[in-house]
C-alpha cells in the first residue's frame, strides 16, 4: 500500500478474529510492523503465521483496505508483521475528498458547545472524537470551525449520521458556497503537505 506511513492507524480483521487495532511502527515495500493496541492484545494472540487478514488503513488519502497475510505472529513487544500488499481498487461514490486532520474545533448540541478533535474532513462531513461521548444518530447540531484553520469562520447546522467507540460522523446540512470552498482548498492544502 503505497499511501501507508508511520503511525497510521490498522484495523485488521482474520476469519477467526474480532477487530485488532493496530499503529504501523515501520514499514517497507513488502511488510508492514504492527504494534497492537493493549485492547486488541487478546484478538491479536488469535492469528497465527499465514493468516489471510482483511485490513482497513486509515491515511492521509483517506481510508484504504487492503488483502494481507501473517508473516510473523505477535511478539513480546506487542507487534506483528504482515505483508504489505496493493489497496482494494474501489469506485469511488463520495461526492468529496476527504483528508486525515486533527483540526480542534467545536460541536454545539442544545446550546452547549463541545470541544471535539477531527478524526477526517471533507467538504460534505466531518468525522470527529469527543470525549463527552454526548452525541447520538440522528442529532442536529451545528459545527463551528475556526477562522484560523479554514481562513474564516465556518458555522454550519449538520446531523449526526454515525456514532461509535472510534469517532462520531456529522453531514452538514446547509453549508454556503464560500465556506464549501474554505473546507475544499483546507483539504486539498493537507493532501498536498503529504
Amino acid at each position: 500500500m503505497d499511501e501507508l506511513r508511520k503511525n497510521h492507524i490498522l484495523q485488521i480483521r482474520s476469519k477467526n478474529t474480532q477487530t485488532i487495532n493496530a499503529i504501523v511502527i515501520d514499514y517497507t515495500k513488502d511488510r508492514i510492523l504492527a504494534l497492537v493496541c493493549e485492547e486488541s492484545i487478546d484478538e491479536a494472540k488469535k492469528i497465527n503465521e499465514l493468516d489471510n487478514l482483511l485490513i482497513k488503513a486509515h491515511t492521509h488519502c483517506g481510508i484504504k483496505n487492503m488483502k494481507s497475510a501473517v508473516i510473523s505472529e505477535l511478539d513480546n513487544n506487542n507487534c506483528i508483521v504482515i505483508e504489505n500488499n496493493p489497496i482494494i481498487p474501489f469506485e469511488q461514490k463520495r461526492k468529496f475528498v476527504r483528508v486525515l486532520s486533527s483540526v480542534n474545533f467545536t460541536v454545539e448540541k442544545n446550546g452547549v458547545d463541545y470541544s471535539c478533535n477531527c478524526v477526517n474532513i471533507s467538504a460534505g462531513g466531518i468525522a470527529f472524537y469527543s470525549k463527552e461521548g454526548v452525541f447520538e444518530v440522528d442529532d442536529k447540531v451545528v459545527v463551528k470551525l475556526s477562522r484560523n484553520d479554514f481562513l474564516k469562520d465556518i458555522v454550519v447546522s449538520s446531523q449526526i449520521i454515525k456514532v461509535n467507540q472510534f469517532d462520531t460522523v456529522a453531514k452538514y446540512l446547509d453549508l454556503d458556497k464560500n465556506s464549501e470552498d474554505k473546507i475544499v482548498k483546507y483539504v486539498f492544502d493537507l493532501i498536498a503537505k503529504k
